[in-house]
């Protein structure tokens, strides 16, 4: 069993937009999720990119209005203490050594990957973590297939 409370957590874009999703089979799971980190004070993050990619998705494909997918997002990191990280000056050099190496990913994901461990962090929550696979230093996990326990 992993001990989640002993890490530093990202939040990948899919598990922001199953918390706002009421009507997804996701969203309690992944709503109880950030519940609990802030229960047990788990510093969390985020990256500029995941706010990007989740207001693209409320916007377009939810046809949620600007300044409600807007307001979702400042209320979600308000409530839950969030930290927002954004790519340092060097970043775009870590991005390159992934997308030589993995030429087959997808260059959001190579690059989100590239900005967490940047700035420190080496654990991801995401759905899906094959996006992730093998990267070093950096660990991705599915929360919705975990227990949430102490």
């Amino acid at each position: 069993m992993m001990n989640i409370l002993k890490r530093n957590w990202g939040f990948d874009s899919n598990i922001l937009i199953y918390s706002f999703d009421e009507k997804s089979l996701f969203f309690r799971k992944a709503y109880s999720l950030f519940e609990f980190c802030k229960d047990k004070n788990l510093p969390l993050y985020l990256t500029q990119q995941n706010i990007v990619e989740t207001e693209r998705v409320l916007i377009h494909m939810y046809k949620v209005r600007t300044s409600t997918a807007i307001e979702q997002i400042e209320d979600i990191i308000d409530a839950f203490n969030i930290n927002i990280l954004t790519p340092l000056p060097n970043t775009y050099m870590r991005y390159h050594e992934f997308l030589k190496r993995y030429k087959n990913r997808d260059i959001f994901d190579l690059f989100l990957a590239a900005t967490y461990i940047d700035n420190g962090i080496h654990d991801l929550f995401t759905v899906n973590t094959k996006d992730f696979y093998s990267i070093p230093d950096f660990n991705a996990v599915n929360p919705l297939t975990l227990t949430l326990e102490d």
